[in-house]
């Protein structure tokens, strides 16, 4: 998949095939993965700093096979289950989840039909039933709320009425702007991206994706100043600032990410990817949840996989790799720690400790020997950057 005009070549996907008899249910390979290609609309940030919802594969040692949602207050570092289904594997059981701008307040299309929590997914009412495999994208006011389905609606209260925007509009998967009244969305059979200013009622054709295989995978999602939206195109992650009208690409690796979701802060984004694993004659199962975090808009990201096993870190760099000296380094240890972390960064630099939603926890400068005691207080067990810039320039470091 391509955005025309824009001379971007997005690398496909590889896809796992599964061969399936509908009716006997006869697996015709030995070991299934099934990949994240399923895993569509399925990350969603709610207004705490760092609480997010995301659909993944059951993540105890004794896993059952099946589509969880979890919900995590701290970016992924906690994820506590809070809702299951059967998995489907020719089309996914959850097909879009959406945060409201009410905290605890959450919407999922499961089984065709349209639910909403007020208890972070605990428990559920339907609100719309046989409303078909459709995204839902939630607004910027309490309880607003929008699909398209022969046209734009909208709800504003909490999804128990829908009006109609658009009627015979046939652009799908409607998202909010920046500005209020603001919607974005594309077109499936022709790929068109669109913009309005007012809900929906007009919508101006701005830019064209080409479609293919992998327009279910496209995502598109406001930003945080006006104009600016970032497009997940295949394994493609690209900015606009100018309403979709010109995209850049902000990371040049291939990215495999399911869904994007902004975070609360200018140049903050949120990715993830769930990947579940089944083998018939051992009977193995599982699988792993990715969150990915960047607060550079979307040029790098730290991130963490959650599996069966526990929890590991690793980095996706992106542009800003090529700007680092080959001399570049920050050690820390112990890593992890539960008091004290010795931090070498060596002499002459400054230092700064972020929390994953960018809130400076701690900033000095290290000892003419290059040693930094860190005796944290005050702060929750989790993920902290640690960055030094000066001679050696920038780099970021997980603990």
């Amino acid at each position: 998949m391509k955005v025309k005009n824009l001379k971007i070549n997005a690398e496909r996907t590889n896809i796992y095939k599964i061969g399936r008899d509908i009716n006997k249910r006869i697996f015709l390979i030995t070991v299934i993965l099934v990949s994240s290609i399923f895993a569509e609309y399925m990350l969603t940030k709610d207004r705490t700093p760092g609480g997010l919802y995301v659909v993944g594969p059951d993540l105890s040692p004794d896993s059952v096979f099946g589509e969880y949602l979890y919900y995590s207050p701290d970016a992924g570092t906690t994820l506590v289950k809070k809702d299951s289904a059967d998995y489907g594997f020719i089309e996914p059981e959850y097909s879009s989840i959406a945060a409201d701008f009410t905290t605890g307040n959450l919407y999922k299309v499961q089984y065709e039909n349209l639910y909403h929590s007020d208890d972070y997914g605990a428990t559920w009412e339907m609100r719309v039933s046989s409303l078909g495999v459709l995204k839902i994208s939630s607004g910027r006011l309490a309880g607003e709320l929008f699909y398209s389905r022969g046209g734009i609606l909208r709800s504003c209260d909490y999804g128990e009425s829908f009006d109609s925007m658009a009627i015979g509009f046939i652009y799908q998967y409607p998202t909010i702007g920046y500005l209020h009244k603001e919607l974005y969305g594309f077109r499936i059979d022709t790929g068109e991206l669109f913009y309005s200013a007012n809900n929906g009622s007009t919508n101006v054709v701005v830019n064209s994706i080409e479609p293919d295989i992998f327009v279910s995978k496209t995502r598109i999602r406001r930003g945080h100043q006006e104009g600016e939206v970032y497009l997940l195109s295949a394994d493609s992650l690209m900015r606009s600032t100018d309403h979709c009208s010109t995209f850049t690409r902000t990371n040049p690796l291939s990215l495999s990410f399911d869904d994007i979701s902004p975070g609360n802060n200018p140049g903050e984004l949120y990715a993830s990817r769930s990947v579940w694993f089944y083998d018939p004659e051992s009977g193995f199962r599982g699988g792993r949840v990715e969150i990915c975090f960047s607060e550079d808009y979307g040029r790098n990201f730290s991130c963490l996989r959650q599996t069966a096993s526990g929890i590991t870190f690793f980095n996706l760099s992106g542009i800003n790799e090529v700007e680092k000296p080959e001399n570049c380094e920050i050690k820390a240890y112990p890593n992890p720690f539960n008091s004290q972390c010795r931090i070498n960064t060596g002499a002459n630099v400054d230092l700064q400790i972020y929390d994953l939603h960018g809130k400076l926890i701690e900033s000095g400068k290290p000892s003419n020997t290059g040693i930094y005691m860190w005796s944290p207080k005050d702060i929750p067990s989790g993920i902290y950057l640690i960055k030094s810039a000066g001679k050696l320039g920038k780099v970021t470091y997980i603990r």
